[in-house]
């Protein structure tokens, strides 16, 4: 148990998965450090699945079918899913990470209506993810936002997009997700976003945000933010 006045230590280094990190976490305890980030709080964030429970209807809508106990795809479910959708595109990932510089092959589906080619898409993806599957498939409608590019060696769209850095509740540090600077950009909606990252229960963590093609910022579920006219996407 670290003292009260214990010096506070921050990870920054690749993600690790839950159980690493809680063994990380507990090594730093037991030496008498204080980790800003608890292991539930890592979690939270860490997890798409998880952080979906407070970003779900500020986010693009979302279908996460979780892996069969012997980790295998659950297969029927995905294309349950993918049925839901009906022919709109979307992106594969999992519970952590996508595969956005394999564009075409392994990220990007262009008609979820199209089974058999969304399946292999799936298919491409869980098989390069290997060992590093985690959790489940997660299907994401694709929304257009502003594009600011194309990704030379994989062709993926190239969006204005922003990483925020949130630390006790407020916007620390703000930057754009790409180097490609934006300077005809409209203001980030901070106040709102400030609002949302309060119900986020991690004392630091980071939100990425993109802009509509159309202008504006993303809610896909109400297209507005509660009490103003701007347009919000955070994506976990």
């Amino acid at each position: 148990m670290p003292a009260r006045n214990a010096e506070k230590l921050l990870y920054r280094g690749w993600m690790l998965g839950e159980r690493d990190y809680s063994a990380l976490s507990a090594g730093v305890t037991e030496q008498g450090y204080l980790p800003v980030t608890s292991s539930h709080a890592y979690a939270a964030c860490h997890f798409l699945s998880r952080a979906l429970d407070v970003l779900g209807e500020w986010t693009p809508e979302t279908r996460f079918v979780l892996l069969l106990p012997d980790r295998a795809v659950n297969w029927e479910g995905v294309k349950t899913a993918l049925a839901a959708f009906g022919p709109r595109p979307l992106i594969v990932k999992d519970d952590v990470k996508s595969r956005k510089h394999e564009w075409l092959d392994a990220c990007f589906i262009p008609d979820a209506g199209d089974t058999a080619q969304a399946l292999k898409v799936v298919e491409t993806f869980a098989e390069r993810q290997g060992d590093a599957l985690t959790g489940g498939i997660a299907l994401r409608a694709f929304e257009t936002f502003r594009a600011i590019g194309t990704h030379p060696q994989s062709g993926m769209p190239l969006t204005e997009e922003y990483r925020l850095f949130f630390v006790a509740g407020q916007p620390a540090l703000v930057t754009d997700y790409w180097d490609i600077t934006n300077p005809d950009s409209e203001p980030l909606p901070l106040d709102e976003l400030t609002g949302l990252a309060a119900k986020i229960s991690s004392p630091f963590f980071t939100v990425d945000v993109a802009r509509l093609q159309a202008g504006g910022w993303w809610n896909w579920a109400t297209r507005r933010w509660p009490g103003g006219p701007n347009r919000s996407a955070p994506k976990p």
